[in-house]
């Protein structure tokens, strides 16, 4: 059975009926026709809406963006579990699901924790809403596995950001650029709210489902998936030469070569380098850093405090923070100044990945972060770091001639927890800026009267 003459419903799933935005969509020409967007109200809720919508429809697609389960391992430790008593898992054990990993492996984004974040409210809404809606339109909405699904009414977990990244698009909240190709606005205008534009990034979703090019659970993973809920998103795509960003020249100054300017080739480049170099090869003469400017990425293992896709006490190394040079048209800075002379061979005052490492790993290594003349850094600690460094850490690069601006959007598409400029949003944000203020506190006090 096709998924031809399916009306797709697009829900941006919230907590109050007036932040849920909700599209209606149907699917032609492996695209989503969008025929309303807009959000609920306390007066006309999402059941309500939705069920008018899909009511005498042959078969309908409701693409939401919420979890729909919960982690296995969670259930599995609390059934047991009395107050006082620990629990014999890590948190990212407990509070991750399958489909939560995977996605940051495939397409580095991190999906916001259902055991842990607030999203667990956004959750439970959502299994309410498909309550709800079986109620008032006959049961029979089903959880469905395959585009030629027998149930009159399905229903699939999405979640846009990660299909915005699948497709090449920004993932900002909201955001439908670079969508155009991918989605038939009709005589439907592109909504105000950013919820009823997230509903039809949702809509696009479940179409890309229809046609085949979500990614399903292997044999291997149906189980846990089934039991946990799959976010139904592609791999990325690879977009075709005109669609991509004009090159752009490089200063005189910087060689004169030219290079892909897009963030979303930056984004590709970071995120699947060539290869990882290590700090020795780094350090050798010659150098083998390009002096010029442009964006570099840090891969590390063995941070175990640090919340990433997987653990990080194998032999992987994950992407954690990105750094540019120069911050603006006004310094000299080139990557391989940063990179080798404030990073490797600097202390903590010069180098803020530095600073955040150090606090990270002081009790591990048995340093502390010092303040001498003013400045910042770990003294003698140093050197351990930097040993550290040598075992624990890799770097990959790629030039741009103006990495200020592709900055922002390539942290905000990324799951980087070392990264504070522009990484508000993450869950490790407080953390770490916490952690980093109690360093300097903790420096200020120790010094000498």
């Amino acid at each position: 059975m096709s998924g031809l003459g399916v009306t797709i419903v697009g829900v941006d799933c919230a907590t109050d009926p007036k932040k849920v935005g909700l599209a209606l969509a149907h699917f032609r020409a492996e695209k989503p026709v969008i025929e309303s967007a807009r959000c609920a109200s306390k007066e006309s809720g999402p059941s309500s809406i939705v069920a008018e919508w899909l009511r005498g429809v042959d078969r309908g697609l409701i693409a939401l963006d919420a979890p729909l389960g919960w982690p296995s391992a969670l259930s599995e430790a609390l059934q047991q579990h009395y107050a006082g008593a620990p629990l014999p898992l890590t948190a990212n054990q407990m509070f991750r699901r399958l489909t939560d990993d995977e996605i940051c492996r495939r397409l580095s984004k991190r999906p916001m924790d259902v055991g842990a974040d607030r999203i667990a409210r956004t959750a439970r809404s959502a299994l309410q809403f498909l309550d709800e809606l079986n109620r008032t339109i006959g049961p029979g909405i089903e959880l469905v596995w395959s585009a030629d699904f027998r149930a009159r009414i399905g229903a699939i977990e999405v979640y846009p950001a990660a299909t915005r990244i699948s497709l090449g698009a920004p993932c900002g909240p909201g955001s439908l650029k670079g969508l155009a190709r991918r989605i038939d606005l009709g005589r439907c205008r592109a909504p105000q709210s950013k919820d009823a534009r997230d509903a039809i990034v949702c809509a696009l979703a479940g179409a890309e489902f229809l046609s085949g090019r979500a990614t399903p659970p292997r044999s291997d993973q149906e189980r846990a998936a089934r039991r946990e809920g799959w976010i139904w998103v592609g791999d990325r795509v690879k977009r075709p030469s005109s669609e991509r960003t004009a090159r752009i020249k490089l200063p005189s100054s910087e060689h004169k070569s030219s290079r892909e300017a897009g963030p979303q080739d930056v984004q590709a480049a970071l995120a699947s380098p060539a290869r990882l170099w290590t700090t020795q090869e780094l350090l050798q003469n010659p150098c083998p850093v390009d002096s010029e400017r442009g964006l570099y990425g840090w891969y590390f293992r063995n941070l175990s405090s640090v919340p990433t896709s997987e653990r990080l006490d194998s032999d992987d190394f994950r992407l954690l923070y990105i750094g540019i040079a120069p911050i603006s048209d006004d310094s000299d800075s080139t990557m391989r100044q940063r990179i080798c002379d404030n990073h490797l061979r600097g202390n903590a005052s010069g180098s803020t990945l530095r600073l955040t490492l150090g606090c990270l790993l002081s009790q591990d290594l048995g340093i502390a972060l010092q303040q001498v003349n003013g400045r910042f850094h770990f003294a003698d600690g140093e050197k351990k770091l930097s040993a550290w460094m040598q075992d624990n850490a890799r770097v990959a690069w790629v030039p741009h001639p103006r990495p200020w601006d592709v900055e922002p959007t390539v942290i905000r598409s990324l799951d980087l927890p070392l990264n504070l400029d522009h990484n508000s949003e993450h869950p490790f944000y407080g953390t770490l800026k916490a952690l980093r203020r109690r360093s300097r506190e903790a420096a200020k006090a120790a010094r000498p009267q």
